[in-house]
This record gives structure tokens, C-alpha cells and sequence, in this order.
């Protein structure tokens, strides 16, 4: 059997769904009296295993979308996963849509990339700098407005409120309230410069150096009287 052929078994439902594909995708099928022999190979489903972050990525929410576009079955793996290992029995394919090749390095010259599996999305590195490149004279920049999605904000807050009644007009209420309860931290946006005057990359692009300005666990108590 030829290389590239695909033999598929006839059944009473095989011939209007090869018709049918053969009109809308421009197939030839042709039918055969034997089996093929036996160099050929049973095809099966791909088991596509897509990374991620938690929270997700714009890379990965692309790539998903064109799983889903062309019909391909797949499953998000997040690091616990990997950690955990065993993944040849569950997938035939990992995708990872983090990190290019090539080293980064902002102050050479000659930098192209961010270093293969270097996480992005974190204050060390948000995004690829190296992903962008200096418009040359006379000629205006490309990027869309909106492109970036900043760091994420979680935040809870927590209340607790206890009535007095002093007399049957007089009525006190203790409140404590916290603002930010977890002291999670929250980061402002990355370093947006990329460039400088003369097209050299600045060192500090895509990092992260502060988290918002009064952001951190806030307590406030009061008392108030109505009467």
C-alpha cells in the first residue's frame, strides 16, 4: 500500500460520508478489493496536550482558539501537571506556547528571544520584549492598542458589624473592616519602554518593579452612634 493512503472499512454508513466529504473538502476515493497488507498502520485520535499558566495567557487563549477553529480535541496541562509526570500515558503531543529559542539579554545586541521554558507573565519577565522589534526612520509603528493585558487584581475584602442597643432610642454599632485580608500582592504594569532614541533595548522592559500604591492589607475600626 502506497504511502499516504488511508484505507477506511466499508460500512452501510461509509458511502454517504465519503460523498459528502468529497464534495466539501475535494477528496478522491476509490475502492479497493483487499485489505491493505500489513505495513500499514491503525490511525488514531491525537491525545493534544496544550500548557499553561494559571490564569492563562494570550499566547495559549490563541492557540486554543485555533484547536477549536480546525476541531482539534485537546486538554489544558497546568504546571501541577507536569510536576505530577506520567504524561506520555495521557498525551501523545505537549504544546508549549511559552518561550522561543535563543537566549535573552537585553543589553546585547544580538538578542532575539527569551531562553526556551523561561516562564513569562511574572514580574521578573511579563512579556517578550524581543517580540517587538524598532520601527526605522520615516516609518510608524504597527502594534494595535489594547494588545497587552496587565496583571491581574484579587483582592478580598472583610466586614463585621456588632448592634448595642443602649437605651430604646440609643443604639451603638462596633465595625471592623479589612481591606485586602490575604495581603495578596498586585502588581502594577510592566515597563513599557522598549527602545530608546536610538533604537538600543532598554533594560528594563517587560519587568515589573513596584505592586499598586496602597494596595497592602488595610484595618480600620469605628464606632457609630444613632439615635
Amino acid at each position: 500500500m502506497p504511502a499516504g493512503i488511508f484505507f477506511i472499512t466499508a460500512r452501510p454508513s461509509t458511502l454517504p460520508r465519503l460523498q459528502q466529504l468529497a464534495k466539501e473538502v475535494g477528496l478522491t476515493f476509490d475502492a479497493t478489493a483487499s485489505r491493505p497488507g500489513p505495513d500499514a498502520v491503525k490511525l488514531k485520535k491525537v491525545r493534544i496536550g496544550l500548557w499553561d499558566r494559571y490564569g492563562g495567557s494570550m499566547p495559549s487563549g490563541w492557540t486554543r482558539w485555533i484547536f477549536e477553529q480546525f476541531e482539534f480535541p485537546f486538554e489544558v496541562v497546568y504546571p501541577k501537571a507536569l510536576d505530577a509526570g506520567n504524561l506520555r500515558s495521557r498525551f501523545d503531543v505537549l504544546v508549549f506556547v511559552g518561550g522561543i529559542p535563543g537566549p535573552y539579554n537585553a543589553a546585547a545586541s544580538a538578542a532575539s528571544s527569551v531562553a526556551p521554558g523561561r516562564e513569562l507573565g511574572g514580574p521578573n519577565l511579563y512579556f517578550d520584549p524581543c517580540a517587538y522589534s524598532f520601527a526605522s526612520a520615516w516609518e510608524l509603528g504597527n502594534l494595535g492598542r489594547n494588545t497587552l493585558i496587565g496583571p491581574s487584581l484579587v483582592k478580598w475584602d472583610f466586614s463585621l458589624a456588632k448592634n448595642f442597643a443602649v437605651t430604646e432610642q440609643w443604639n451603638l454599632q462596633f465595625r471592623s473592616e479589612l481591606f485586602n485580608i490575604f495581603n495578596h500582592a498586585n502588581f502594577s504594569g510592566p515597563a513599557a519602554s522598549m527602545f530608546s532614541a536610538t533604537g538600543g533595548k532598554q533594560g528594563t522592559a517587560g519587568v515589573i518593579s513596584r505592586t499598586l500604591i496602597g494596595n497592602q492589607r488595610q484595618i480600620q475600626f469605628a464606632l457609630r452612634l444613632t439615635f
